[in-house]
């Protein structure tokens, strides 16, 4: 059975605010890590390594959790 337009819209949301969620989560996490790293002092290579892998993660998760946004606001306000 074909799914209808609003149905297909509505899915489309839904995906969008579950990869919301999943970048939320990983956002949290990556940053809980990071700073555990930063205010402990980072001393060694490995250490800075990864507190900077952190802050990079964290940004593309901010940057996707804004374009999912938009995308759904698009969405919604289109549909």
């Amino acid at each position: 059975m074909p799914l209808t337009e609003d149905e297909k819209l509505k899915e489309r949301i839904r995906y969008n605010t579950e990869f919301i969620k999943l970048f939320t989560i990983v956002l949290i996490a990556t940053m809980s890590g990071m700073l555990s790293i930063v205010l402990g002092g980072a001393k060694r290579g490995r250490e800075i390594f990864l507190a900077a892998s952190g802050i990079l993660v964290a940004v593309v998760c901010i940057v996707a959790i804004y374009q999912l946004n938009h995308v759904i606001k698009k969405l919604i306000n289109n549909g």
